[in-house]
């Protein structure tokens, strides 16, 4: 998702340490996350999680971050697809809307795309930004309605089955 653009340089999340990573020149580095004695009593305290909220630094998301994140998030996907089998059909499916306005998608999904993972912008599948949010979300929030989980589904299905170079592997061969 969109989000994702943001979330891998967060530091935290609701105030809670979570792994991060950067890029140093062309080195990828994931970093465990920094647990203080006060994001350990956050979790008990809900006078420390306010604390914590009003304490903790934001990274600023503007363009030279965000434009920061697409390489960082294509050496990420590289990284994760080297933990499966060299035969594992791996593809990445993006979903964002505008949640990663200012991110290079184009040179993020080239490079993907450049070292053999198929990328599925499922964005531009489901239509425009209006209809998806007529037809695919629900009524009180930006979170999709049966409707949309079903066309997102077969979109996803077929793009997997359309990418796929060779057989489907069936259950019994794995």
């Amino acid at each position: 998702g969109g989000n994702e653009f943001k979330d891998i340089m967060r530091r935290s999340q609701s105030a809670r340490p979570k792994p991060w990573a950067e890029l140093r020149g062309e080195k990828l580095l994931v970093h465990p996350p920094e647990v203080t004695l006060l994001s350990r009593l956050r979790d008990v305290s809900y006078l420390a999680e306010m604390v914590a909220r009003l304490g903790r630094t934001r990274i600023e998301f503007n363009s030279a971050a965000l434009a920061s994140s697409a390489p960082l998030y294509t050496r990420i996907v590289l990284a994760l697809r080297q933990e499966f089998r060299s035969d594992t059909h791996f593809v990445v499916v993006h979903h964002s809307d505008s949640m990663a306005e200012g991110v290079d998608l184009a040179a993020a999904f080239a490079a993907l795309e450049a070292e053999g993972i198929p990328v599925l912008a499922l964005d531009e599948k489901l239509g425009t930004p209006e209809s998806r949010a007529s037809n695919f979300l629900g009524k009180d929030d930006g979170h999709w309605n049966a409707q949309g989980h079903r066309m997102a589904g077969e979109a996803i299905a077929e793009f997997i089955k359309s990418s796929r170079v060779g057989p489907m592997p069936t259950e019994a061969t794995h």
